[in-house]
C-alpha cells in the first residue's frame, strides 16, 4: 500500500531533496579540502556546520512526508523541535557539540518558518 502525498507535500519533498543535495555537495567539498590541508581547513570549519544541520533535517522531514504527514504536521513538529532547542540550550564542554545543536535548532526554526511564509 502506498502513501498519498499532496501536492503541498511534493512540493516541500522536492525542495528537502534539492537542500539535502546541495548541503551533501558541501560537506564533500569540505571533507576533500580537510585531506587536502586539515588545519587551514578547519579553521574555517564553522560553514559546514550549517550545512550538516539541514542534512539532519531534510532527511527527518523527507521520512516524515513519505510517512504520510501533512505540512501542518510538519509545521507543528518543526516549531516543537525548535523551542525544544531554544528552551534547553547546548552546555557541552564540546563547543563544536554546542554548534551542531545551536545550528540545528536554527535550522528547524527556518523549516519552520519556510512553511508558515512559503507553503
Amino acid at each position: 500500500m502506498s502513501i498519498y502525498i499532496g501536492p503541498k507535500e511534493q512540493e516541500l519533498q522536492d525542495v528537502l531533496n534539492r537542500q539535502l543535495h546541495l548541503s551533501s555537495k558541501k560537506v564533500a567539498e569540505f571533507a576533500e579540502r580537510l585531506l587536502q590541508d586539515p588545519a587551514y581547513t578547519m579553521e574555517w570549519s564553522g560553514v559546514v556546520f550549517e550545512d550538516a544541520a539541514k542534512i539532519h533535517i531534510a532527511k527527518r522531514a523527507l521520512k516524515w512526508i513519505e510517512s504520510g504527514k501533512t505540512i501542518d504536521q510538519v509545521k507543528e513538529e518543526s516549531l516543537r523541535l525548535t523551542l525544544d532547542g531554544a528552551q534547553f540550550p547546548p552546555s557541552s564542554t564540546s563547543p563544536s557539540s554546542n554548534l551542531m545543536h545551536t545550528e540545528i535548532t536554527a535550522s528547524w526554526a527556518k523549516l519552520h518558518s519556510t512553511l508558515t511564509f512559503d507553503f
